[in-house]
């Protein structure tokens, strides 16, 4: 795969699936942008990505000096951990800034 087919690849995978199913799903439950919840749901979101494309189809993704590589390792360790922080920082966003469903 030629550097130019992934990155586009990459955009549209770890960017631009994963912030838009966020941005709707926080738009259904009309959730503000600007919250701490909305950023733990995104985090969420960008953290599966990184699980599902990197670690388990093992899609190349960007890492910093390399450029464009295929690390199986990186997405199925650095994905859950994501997923972890994420649930962390919106359950924590759910209970501090009082946003009721």
């Amino acid at each position: 795969m030629s550097q130019n087919a992934g990155s586009v690849l990459f955009l549209i995978t770890q960017l631009l699936l994963p912030l838009g199913v966020g941005f709707s799903l926080c738009k259904s439950k009309d959730i503000p942008f600007d919250s701490w919840m909305a950023s733990g749901i995104g985090l969420v979101c960008l953290g599966v990505a990184l699980f599902v494309f990197t670690g388990l189809f093992n899609l190349p993704t960007h890492v910093r000096w390399q450029g464009m590589v295929a690390d199986r390792s990186l997405g199925l360790v650095v994905g859950p951990i994501t997923i972890a922080i994420g649930v962390v920082i919106a359950f924590l966003a759910h209970r501090f800034e009082g946003l009721d469903d």
